[in-house]
């Protein structure tokens, strides 16, 4: 019987241009996520998300570089994924902080 588990060292190696489109794209998100958060500051209602929100997007990004310099370590893969789905849902929240309601 043959496996095809590969082991986790390896997965960058087999994805190619998918993990390198990745890695661009999250040095794009960093620097829009930068530009934001600058913004977010100067607004008085919405600076207490400013630096949860700092936290959880550069936590994502070093976990992904984590991921690819030290051969996907099973601990960071989730804890990657989940810094990630908690900065959107602070974007998503911030979204519905400054929705003034207008579109009803």
């Amino acid at each position: 019987m043959v496996s095809s588990y590969m082991p986790r060292d390896q997965w960058m190696g087999a994805v190619g241009k998918v993990f390198i489109n990745h890695r661009t794209f999250s040095w794009a998100v960093l620097g829009t996520q930068l530009i934001l958060i600058a913004k977010i500051r100067k607004t008085v209602g919405l600076k207490s998300l400013s630096l949860p929100l700092i936290i959880l997007i550069l936590g994502a990004f070093l976990t992904g570089v984590g991921m690819a310099y030290f051969g996907v370590p099973a601990v960071l893969q989730p804890l990657h994924l989940t810094l990630a789905a908690m900065a959107i849902g602070t974007e998503a929240l911030l979204m519905f902080r400054t929705t003034n309601g207008s579109n009803k």
